[in-house]
């Protein structure tokens, strides 16, 4: 079942990936999210096919993606609505 709503730590988490490789930490770093958060996030991105991961040990690392599939497509149109909603 899909969220109706995002939420400001998923807009937070998915401004802070970027295209370059980052791991859950240094996305919640930069998103001032909970690294726990970050991963949950981050995990749900993938899925979607709007984040790329690299899993390596010790943690895997994500990066934003080409959005590829149309519930990626869908997200992302519910995302910008909640970028603006937010102002983040």
């Amino acid at each position: 079942m899909e969220k109706a709503e995002i939420s400001a730590h998923e807009v937070r988490v998915f401004r802070a990936l970027g295209k370059d490789w980052k791991t859950a930490a240094d996305v919640a770093a930069a998103a001032k999210v909970a690294g726990r958060t970050a991963r949950l996030h981050c995990s749900r991105f993938v899925e979607l096919g709007i984040a790329d991961v690299e899993r390596v040990f010790p943690g895997h690392r994500y990066r934003a993606a080409a959005v590829k599939t149309l519930k990626g497509r869908e997200y992302m149109v519910r995302m910008r609505s909640a970028i603006e909603a937010f102002g983040i």
